[in-house]
C-alpha cells in the first residue's frame, strides 16, 4: 500500500480484556461493524505466538481492505507483510525500522510530549499516537496525557494524530475538538459484551467529530 492511509477507528488488541474469546474472530467481527484498522499489540505472547496471530489476521485484514499494524515488532511486521509498525519511544528508531521495512509501509509511534511529536515528524514517522487521554485498564505503566497537550500537538505537527488510551462511549466526544485524525480502542471494543454494536455506536460517535472541528 502507499502511505496515504487514515487509521481512522482504530482497534488495538489485549488478549486479556477478550474474556476468552478467540482473537482474529472478534477482530474481524469489530472490522466489519465499522472499525477501519487493526493494530496487534500482545506484549505477554512470544514470538511464535505473535507470528500466528499475525498472519491470521493478514488474512482478514486483506480481505476487508482495512489497515494492519503491529506492535513494536518489526521483524514480524517484515515477515507477514503488514501494513506497517507501531514503536513506543523505547523502541528501535524509526531510521532503522524504515530501512527494514521500506519506503511504503506505514511508521507510527507513540509520543507524551510536543518535543516527541516534533521529533517524530522531523524522524520520518506517518503518524504519531498521543496518550494515554484517560486512565487505561489495559496498561500497567501508562503516561497520563492532557486533552490541552493533545491539542496543542494537533496544532504543531502536519502528520495524522491518533487519541490513545482509555477512550470509550462516554468520553470520546471530549477529543473532538483537538481535531485527531483518529482514536485507538481497546476495552471499549473488546471488554464488552457485544463486540459487533459497541463497534458500530463508537464508529457513529467518532463520525460525528467531523461536525465539531
Amino acid at each position: 500500500m502507499n502511505r496515504e492511509f487514515n487509521l481512522g477507528l482504530n482497534i488495538v488488541t489485549s488478549k486479556k480484556a477478550l474474556k476468552g474469546r478467540d482473537l482474529s474472530e472478534t477482530i474481524e467481527i469489530a472490522l466489519k461493524n465499522g472499525a477501519d484498522s487493526v493494530r496487534l499489540k500482545e506484549k505477554n505472547m512470544d514470538t511464535r505466538e505473535i507470528m500466528r496471530e499475525a498472519f491470521k489476521i493478514k488474512k482478514i485484514t486483506d480481505k476487508l481492505g482495512k489497515i494492519f499494524i503491529i506492535n513494536d515488532r518489526v521483524d514480524i511486521a517484515k515477515a507477514c507483510d503488514c501494513d506497517g509498525v507501531h514503536l513506543g519511544q523505547k523502541d528501535m528508531p524509526i531510521k532503522y525500522a524504515r530501512e527494514i521495512l521500506g519506503p511504503d509501509k506505514i511508521i507510527g509511534i507513540s509520543c507524551h510530549t510536543l518535543e516527541q511529536a516534533l521529533e517524530a515528524q522531523e524522524n520520518g514517522a506517518d503518524y504519531v499516537g498521543v496518550g494515554a487521554i484517560f486512565p487505561s485498564f489495559t496498561e500497567d505503566n501508562f503516561i497520563m496525557v492532557s486533552v490541552d497537550t493533545l491539542k496543542s500537538i494537533a496544532q504543531q505537527i502536519e502528520i495524522p494524530i491518533t487519541a490513545i488510551g482509555g477512550i470509550n462511549k462516554n468520553n470520546i466526544r471530549k477529543i473532538f475538538d483537538s481535531n485527531v485524525d483518529s482514536v485507538s480502542l481497546t476495552s471499549a471494543i473488546f471488554s464488552t459484551g457485544d463486540v459487533a454494536l459497541s463497534t458500530r455506536e463508537l464508529k457513529e460517535n467518532f463520525n460525528k467529530r467531523i461536525k465539531n472541528v
